[in-house]
C-alpha cells in the first residue's frame, strides 16, 4: 500500500516570528533526513529558493546538528529521533481535537508540508479509523495552499487497491486545510522483509505489486518524488 502523503514573508536577520520558526523547523527536519552534507545543502538551497536569510538559518542549524552527531556515541537514527521529539514537543498538540466527523487519536508521521494523524470516527454513526493529513501552521502560504489542494485532487484521481484512498477533506476552525485518507495498518516494506523471510519469488511478487501501484500514478502523469520504504506499507493481507 503506497501512501501519497506529501511565499514565506521574509524576515530581517535575527527576526524569528512564529510563522518563520515553523518554516525553519520544517526545512531543518527534512534536510536532516538526507544522508550527506552535500544532499542536505542541496535540499536547503532548492527549498529556500531566494530566501537567503532562511537558507543561512537552516544551514547553521544543520552544521550544528552535524557537529553534535560527529561527537555522539549514539547512531544517527537515535540522534534524528531525539531531534524529532524536540520538534514535536514545541508544537501544539492536536490530540483529542475534532476534525469533521473524526477525533485525533495520535500522530503517525510528519513531513515538510504537514502532519499525519490517526483519527477515529466520533459522531457515533459507525466505527472507523482514518489517517488525517493536516497542513502545518506557518507553512500556509498561497503557494503551499495551492500544492496542498493539488495533492487532494491527485489523491481523488488515483483508484487502485494498493494506493491509499482519499475519503474526505475539510478545513479546521482556525483555517488550516486537511484531508482524510484510508488508514493503512501495516509496516514499512523493508522492516516487513527483515521480520519475514520471504523466498526470492515472494519478494519479486511483492515488488511487482509496488510497481503496479506506481504505474497507475505514472499513467495519470503523477510522480511521487518521495517514494521510500516508510511510504510503502505491507499489511497482513
Amino acid at each position: 500500500m503506497i501512501q501519497y502523503l506529501r511565499s514565506e514573508t521574509k524576515g530581517r536577520p535575527g527576526e524569528m516570528n512564529p510563522r518563520r520558526w515553523e518554516r525553519l523547523k520544517a526545512v531543518f527536519a527534512d534536510a536532516m533526513e538526507r544522508d550527506t552534507t552535500r544532499e542536505r545543502t542541496a535540499f536547503i538551497y532548492a527549498t529556500c529558493a531566494d530566501d537567503t536569510t532562511l537558507r543561512l538559518e537552516a544551514e547553521s542549524m544543520v552544521l550544528q546538528a552535524e557537529a553534535i552527531l560527529s561527537e555522539a556515541d549514539d547512531p544517527f537514527e537515535a540522534c534524528a529521533d531525539q531531534a524529532a521529539v524536540t520538534l514535536r514537543q514545541s508544537d501544539a498538540s492536536q490530540i483529542g481535537k475534532r476534525m469533521g466527523a473524526y477525533e485525533i487519536v495520535r500522530e503517525i508521521g510528519r513531513g515538510g508540508m504537514g502532519t499525519v494523524y490517526l483519527a477515529a470516527r466520533a459522531d457515533g454513526q459507525f466505527e472507523k479509523q482514518v489517517a488525517i493529513k493536516l497542513l502545518k501552521r506557518g507553512t500556509d502560504t498561497d503557494d503551499v495552499l495551492r500544492r496542498f489542494s493539488a495533492e487532494r485532487h491527485i489523491l481523488a484521481r488515483l483508484d487502485h487497491p494498493n494506493i491509499a484512498r482519499l475519503l474526505d477533506a475539510g478545513t479546521t476552525d482556525d483555517g488550516l486545510p486537511y484531508f482524510v485518507m484510508e488508514y493503512v495498518a501495516g509496516e514499512p516494506v523493508t522492516r516487513f522483509l527483515l521480520h519475514n523471510p520471504l523466498s526470492l519469488r515472494e519478494r519479486l511478487e511483492l515488488f511487482l505489486k509496488i510497481c503496479a501501484a506506481v504505474e497507475v500514478a505514472h499513467r495519470s502523469h503523477i510522480i511521487h518524488r518521495d517514494l521510500k520504504a516508510k511510504n510503502i506499507l505491507v499489511t497482513e493481507q
